[in-house]
């Protein structure tokens, strides 16, 4: 799916956010990305979804660089940020709408809105519901775009344990039930448990990636 052949970013002329990233990421795996603050964990997976573009090096998608392609975003990224950006006079039906419209190929609506638990807060506005409903909401608008991936910034990092266990819990399920390549950057060790895949970063370098088995059946 991606391959990144010596990756860097360069802020400023001085300062390497990555320095010689490289990194094979296999379609429908679930690729956990963990390391401290400022390790290149967001920067990378900026990279990998086309909002920030490598200083040197080559970002492969599917055997092509990412700059051959129109509307790669668009058509084969849907994004989860910690930050749940919702429209505050639109329902929850309302939102996930906004990214269906933007799209040909979507999924079916009600099916998404049922898989993740949300069928009794679709006609619901954002002040209405809970950390952890606005967290899927914004996995429903990644999801109803049928991408080809979806990345998620620390999904959970605005939620409590309870909470950010049953979106690990949710990620993975969507994962496997649409056949998705998922990449998250976190530091929640949790996610450690349905990872396919753990990258650790450190100082804009990639220090290990590991096979893993999931603990989830």
């Amino acid at each position: 799916m991606y391959e990144l052949v010596n990756v860097d970013k360069l802020y400023n002329n001085f300062y390497y956010a990555l320095k010689k990233v490289n990194l094979k990421i296999q379609k429908g795996n679930i690729v956990v990305i963990m390391g401290p603050s400022g390790s290149g964990k967001t920067t990378l997976l900026n990279i990998l979804g086309g909002i920030d573009r490598p200083s040197r090096g080559k970002l492969l998608f599917k055997n092509q660089e990412i700059s051959n392609y129109t509307c790669y975003r668009k058509d084969n990224i849907g994004f989860i940020f910690q930050s749940c950006d919702l429209i505050s006079n639109l329902t929850v039906l309302e939102n996930i709408l906004l990214s269906k419209n933007l799209v040909n190929d979507y999924l079916d609506l009600k099916q998404i809105i049922d898989v993740v638990g949300l069928t009794k807060e679709k006609n619901k506005y954002p002040y209405q519901l809970s950390g952890g409903q606005k967290q899927k909401v914004m996995i429903c608008k990644a999801l109803v775009k049928n991408p080809q991936v979806i990345l998620a910034d620390e999904p959970t990092g605005s939620l409590d344990e309870e909470s950010g266990q049953k979106i690990i819990d949710l990620l993975y399920k969507i994962s496997k039930k649409f056949k998705k390549t998922l990449v998250i950057v976190t530091h929640n060790p949790n996610f450690k448990k349905i990872a396919d895949v753990l990258v650790s970063m450190n100082s804009g370098k990639i220090t290990s990636v590991k096979e893993v088995n999931s603990d989830i059946c």
